[in-house]
């Protein structure tokens, strides 16, 4: 099976996730001291570092990583059950950190009007998300594969079937890929919240 990015690519991107998560990790531990120390000293009622920011960051990273192992796993996979298998769970990754990352969405909204060199990024980052969801179905058929065959397991095996049926291999690889480049461009917005 031929996957329309390179491995070298989805390696880099995998050792680069693994540390920037490891950063990620260690920040987000020192930013809470940090702010608990805040709170609980009453030094300033406005928190030091933001936690949300930080939080999302670690959303889209852990997403970049895990879409990232997935299509690798597809150069590996054999059988069409193997693909399909391997592309659920790339949809389960996909459909729960969108949720995630759109509880987000006021935070970084308020980020994007502190500073108008961030408004236009994240006005692009939310056409973009809108776009992409109209475009795979989201709220229908993404959000059904995820309720029967990905987070849940459906007990009438002919509408299991069915949901594993409708994955499309080569579409679906494409809207991983698609995805990633998504939270990709958004952790550059991130990056630039982190400094704000």
């Amino acid at each position: 099976m031929t996957v329309p990015i390179k491995i070298e690519l989805l390696e880099n991107d995998i050792n680069e996730c693994s540390k920037h998560l490891d950063y990620l990790k260690k920040t987000s531990n020192l930013e809470k001291q940090l702010n608990e120390f805040i709170n609980d000293n009453s030094l300033d009622d406005k928190a030091l570092l933001d936690l949300d920011i930080s939080n999302v960051h670690c959303v889209t990273t852990i997403s970049q990583l895990e879409i990232s192992i997935i299509l690798k796993s597809l150069l590996h996979s054999k059988t069409e059950f193997e693909k399909k298998q391997i592309l659920k769970n790339g949809i389960l990754i996909m459909y729960e950190s969108i949720k995630s990352i759109d509880k987000f969405n006021k935070v970084l909204k308020d980020y994007a009007e502190k500073n108008p060199n961030l408004q236009n990024k994240f006005k692009t980052y939310r056409t973009e998300i809108k776009e992409f969801k109209v475009n795979i179905s989201f709220d229908r058929k993404i959000k059904n594969i995820r309720n029967n065959i990905a987070g849940h397991i459906n007990t009438d095996f002919v509408e299991y079937s069915k949901f594993i049926d409708s994955i499309e291999i080569e579409k679906t690889m494409n809207t991983l890929i698609a995805y990633r480049f998504i939270i990709n461009r958004l952790n550059d917005y991130l990056f630039k919240c982190m400094i704000l």
